[in-house]
């Protein structure tokens, strides 16, 4: 199944989930711990998102935040030397899905 969202002020725990995961985040968090390969896409305003991606999705990588913090693993590197930015490929053979998350002010975390 697919899964699109809008958050206010809420949680939103997705765990164990499987499937494109869509949505807007406005000061609540979304935790997703994806079982599969997905397209994931969140925009988030001062709301934090996490994202656990499956081992060895080789996923394709685009965060950033304006005034937020981020957190990846080592295989996404900073776009051109921001710490608010960052693009890549999670570790992996092809490319079998991609992460997407923009914050104004929220900290965002990816983990495999």
């Amino acid at each position: 199944g697919s899964l699109d969202f809008i958050v206010g002020k809420g949680n939103l725990n997705a765990n164990g989930f499987s499937g494109p995961f869509r949505g807007e985040n406005m000061s609540g968090s979304v935790q997703a711990d994806l079982l599969c390969d997905a397209e994931v896409s969140v925009e988030s305003d001062r709301g934090s998102v996490s994202i656990k991606a499956p081992p060895g999705s080789g996923a394709s990588v685009r965060l950033q935040t304006a005034d937020g913090t981020l957190t990846h693993p080592n295989s996404v590197r900073p776009a051109g030397g921001s710490v608010k930015a960052a693009v890549g490929t999670l570790n992996g053979s092809g490319s079998k899905g991609s992460i997407n998350v923009r914050s104004k002010s929220g900290s965002i975390r990816l983990r495999e």
